[in-house]
């Protein structure tokens, strides 16, 4: 009779909330997530279901997808350094696709020269279209971009960030069509 109401009944049950299902059209707009980054898990998704692929490869792959393994060690062949932080050490820079590993073609997501090593915050603005590069090594800044987050970055629009190579410009020609200042989805603080 010592016990307390709540030990007689049990452990107390926690119990989920159901949320609607939403639309996938509304998912980006309800997650706070870029359209961009479901096409990339759909494409993720395709590729591992797809037959006849060597294992080993659709490892190497993945990992692109990420700037991992062998699309990494190919972008080094290229880049020494962040192309507008002028940071050195590679511990600290991503290697980021030109062309979106999304759109890419099995050899251009392990293409180094469909890369660049990028400081995680330049990445950011580049993956999502509010930086590109001139093919004579100009940096664009989207007109969609703050130019608070240029300053607070301690980023210069007036950039020159050296020449590319032939194959570069041809996915930095694709980057600035398909990517750069193209609207998105997503939350604005």
């Amino acid at each position: 009779m010592g016990r307390d109401e709540s030990s007689r009944r049990g452990p107390r049950r926690r119990t989920a909330r159901r949320r609607p299902i939403a639309a996938p059209d509304a998912v980006p707009a309800a997650t706070g997530a870029a359209p961009e980054q479901f096409a990339d898990e759909r494409e993720e998704a395709a590729l591992r279901r797809r037959r006849g692929l060597d294992p080993r490869l659709r490892d190497e792959l993945l990992r692109a997808r990420r700037g991992l393994g062998s699309f990494r060690q190919n972008v080094e062949r290229f880049e020494q350094a962040c192309r507008v932080t002028g940071l050195l050490d590679r511990r600290h820079l991503r290697a980021t696709h030109i062309k979106p590993w999304r759109d890419a073609d099995d050899a251009e997501r392990l293409d180094g020269e469909n890369g660049l090593l990028l400081s995680p915050h330049v990445s950011h603005l580049f993956e999502r279209g509010y930086l590109s590069f001139g093919d004579d090594g100009e940096l664009l800044v989207s007109r969609r971009l703050n130019p608070a987050v240029l300053e607070k970055w301690g980023l210069s629009a007036s950039a020159r960030v050296g020449a590319f190579t032939e194959r570069q410009r041809a996915y930095l020609a694709h980057h600035r069509q398909h990517v750069f200042e193209r609207p998105r989805v997503g939350r604005k603080r």
